[in-house]
């Protein structure tokens, strides 16, 4: 931990030093301060620090959730934010950029302890979110890219046709390793399996309402709970018993 680089960003001159001396007590080497957003931004692009100690309140238009935000456009970084907590409007705008920690200023040496384990913590949860992201990416990879642009290809005989996520009002099971997409009349078989495609659809549309289905939450007309099936397109299709919750849970429901 204590070969991390950290950028303190506070323009209050006793403040930075203070911040800086409780950081060296801890055994942190690699320090960087800037009094302003200008000196920020530099050091921020020449040395990428691997953690920041932002003051929120600095001279000029911008602030430091502005320099959160801008940062944060093309780089992933901890951020543990620097303040006196005096102003909820500002509280709930830093809120919103997923900081690891406030620490009340000027930091004090009788604060080490909180310091340090603000500090651990910031590091260990960005690690431990980076090899999450690896993760997800090898997963996506292997699963092929998501189909959140609007639509997709499916291949017919010797062409490949487009297809619009909309247009599919549900997915049936038609074989062993193949679906059917069912866009209007038309039913395109496809190579794969359900529940291989429920992961590539996009999830706010689409669901699974039985072993052997998915449907497309835009295109149901009816849902009978007596007999346990709902209407898509004019077709009635099965609701399996365990799939009943999440269907209720993603439907509008007045009265």
């Amino acid at each position: 931990m204590a070969e991390a680089t950290i950028l303190i960003v506070e323009d209050n001159e006793l403040h930075a030093e203070m911040a800086e001396i409780c950081l060296e007590e801890l055994g942190f080497e690699n320090i960087l301060v800037a009094r302003n957003l200008a000196e920020a931004r530099t050091a921020f692009l020449k040395n990428s620090p691997d953690l920041l100690l932002m003051d929120i309140h600095l001279p000029g238009s911008k602030d430091g959730i502005d320099f959160v935000e801008e940062v944060r456009q093309s780089h992933r970084v901890p951020v543990i934010y620097l303040t006196s907590l005096d102003d909820q409007e500002t509280f709930s705008r830093a809120k919103l950029t997923q900081p690891e920690a406030f620490l009340i200023k000027p930091l004090k040496i009788n604060q080490l302890d909180e310091l340090r384990r603000s500090i651990e913590l910031a590091l260990h949860r960005f690690e431990a979110g980076e090899a999450n992201k690896g993760d997800e990416m090898k997963i996506q990879a292997a699963l092929g890219p998501p189909l959140v642009n609007g639509s997709f290809f499916v291949r017919v005989g010797d062409h490949l046709k487009k297809v619009r996520t909309g247009e599919v009002t549900h997915i049936t099971v038609a074989g062993e390793k193949y679906c059917d997409l069912h866009v209007g009349e038309r039913r395109l078989p496809v190579r794969t399996s359900l529940g291989r495609l429920l992961e590539r659809l996009p999830p706010e549309k689409f669901v699974r309402t039985h072993r052997g289905c998915i449907i497309n939450l835009e295109s149901v007309d009816h849902i009978n709970e007596k007999e346990s099936t709902i209407q898509v397109a004019g077709q009635d299709l099965p609701l399996g018993k365990n799939y009943r919750d999440e269907l209720f849970k993603r439907i509008s429901l007045l009265g």
